[in-house]
This record gives structure tokens, sequence and C-alpha cells, in this order.
């Protein structure tokens, strides 16, 4: 019982210390056309420019992804791309996994969290 209530303060934490951190995911600079997608087609954008499927993206193949999703509707250049992705790559792996990229394109930097917490309550209920 107390793992799951240590789990708990440290996703808390982090939620409230993840609440004024400004990010390109929000206020605004969120390119319009990143916007617009659906849960499907954020996923299929995904998979389609993960073209070694590796289950992640690095910066180039970011890039490339962002630049095939704005098409000139939105602004992207290399660094800006760049900035985003190191916002992104929460845990600093050097690539974007479907996670992370899925937190950003719908501004929860709390998906991996989510996860998290299904799993706190499923554990609390088997106790």
């Amino acid at each position: 019982g107390n793992l799951v209530k240590e789990l708990r303060e440290a996703v808390d934490a982090h939620e409230s210390a993840g609440v004024n951190k400004k990010w390109l995911g929000q206020g605004g600079s969120m390119p319009s056309s990143i916007r617009q997608l659906d849960y499907w087609s954020a996923i299929e954008a995904f998979e389609l420019y993960d073209s070694k499927r590796l289950g992640f993206l690095d910066k180039p193949a970011f890039y490339t992804l962002l630049r095939g999703l704005t098409r000139k509707r939105d602004y992207m250049d290399e660094k800006l791309s760049d900035h985003i992705f190191d916002e992104i790559d929460i845990n600093q792996s050097g690539g974007i996994d479907k996670e992370e990229f899925l937190g950003w394109v719908f501004e929860t930097n709390n998906f991996r969290l989510n996860h998290l917490r299904e799993k706190l309550i499923d554990m609390s209920e088997e106790e």
C-alpha cells in the first residue's frame, strides 16, 4: 500500500511542477495544423514518419514529420523543430516515442502520467 501512496504523490508533484512551465505545446505556439489532428491521424502520422519502425522519432524524423504536417500553413524551421523536440522528449532519450508525441499533440504532458494513474487505481483496487 505504501508504494502506491508514494507513486501517487510523485505523480501529483510532477503535475503541479509542470503546470506553470511554459512549453511550446501551450500558449498559442502549437501549429494549428497539428492542433487539428485527431487521435487516429496523430498515430498514423507518427507511424508514417517512424519509417524505420524504431518506435520513436529522432530529431531529423521529427522535423520531417512537422514539415509534412504543417505543409507551409504554419511556420516551421529546423531550429524551432529541435526546440519543440527537446520540450517533448520528457525522458531525454533523444527520441520521441508515441506517448510523448500524443501527449504533445493533445497538450497533455500527462499522457504517461495518466497511464501511471490508471495502473495505480488498478493496484489500489487489488489491495
